[in-house]
């Protein structure tokens, strides 16, 4: 059957091909720098350890039971957008040689990171005795993970972890994500492991989301 085409219907289909708009992708990439990072220690436990008194660092370690130290961090995730959501979510810290004795060399000390249910603590006001209790482990966020290099974690080395899951739900809850990090404890364990804090600037804990 054949056809016949007026300008006008020609006219318009020629507009609507010229205008379509070429497939994308929609997803949006953004790093985030923590808001706020501080460390407790059961050894000090009145001592308010902001991130300024370690001198650009961090530090958990496992010398004795009586010493641990737990790392606090806070990210202040981007407004969300309804119909969008975070599909990936990777936290990086930088490491910042040994702290305290030890060498992370030759034994680092693994670590396991927890989310916090509360966003509510300050680096300014937290020590042992008020830190943030009610936490629990972040799945497959045991440190160090395969990729980590026991033999070379020379200074400024970098540790990821995958945090997608709890950070999609903060994303879609209240936006901000508190996080803690220690050491796992074990009778023969001396070694331990420093990082970066945030008055280092760019190798501070960074979290790096994809949001489609």
């Amino acid at each position: 059957m054949s056809h016949s085409w007026t300008l006008p219907v020609l006219l318009t289909a020629a507009a609507t091909w010229l205008h379509a708009p070429a497939a994308a992708d929609d997803a949006e990439r953004k790093t985030l720098t923590v808001s706020e990072d501080t460390y407790v220690m059961k050894q000090e436990p009145e001592i308010i350890f902001d991130g300024g008194l370690r001198s650009g660092r961090i530090s958990p370690m496992t010398n004795y039971p009586d010493a641990i130290t737990r790392i606090f961090l806070k990210f202040r995730l981007p407004k969300s957008i309804e119909g969008t959501q975070i599909t990936s979510a990777t936290l990086r810290g930088t490491l910042y040689g040994s702290a305290l004795g030890g060498d992370q060399a030759s034994n680092p000390t693994p670590h396991q990171l927890h989310l916090v249910a509360t966003d509510s603590w300050s680096e300014y006001l937290m020590n042992w005795k008020n830190q943030p209790t009610d936490t629990q482990p972040i799945d497959a966020s045991v440190m160090p993970p395969p990729s980590f290099s026991a033999a070379t974690p020379s200074t400024w080395a970098d540790v990821n972890f995958d945090i997608t899951q709890v950070t999609a739900a903060e994303y879609l809850g209240d936006g901000v994500l508190s996080l803690m990090l220690e050491p796992i404890p074990a009778p023969d364990e001396t070694n331990n492991l420093s990082f970066v804090n945030k008055e280092f600037g760019d190798r501070a804990f960074q979290l790096t989301l994809t949001i489609e």
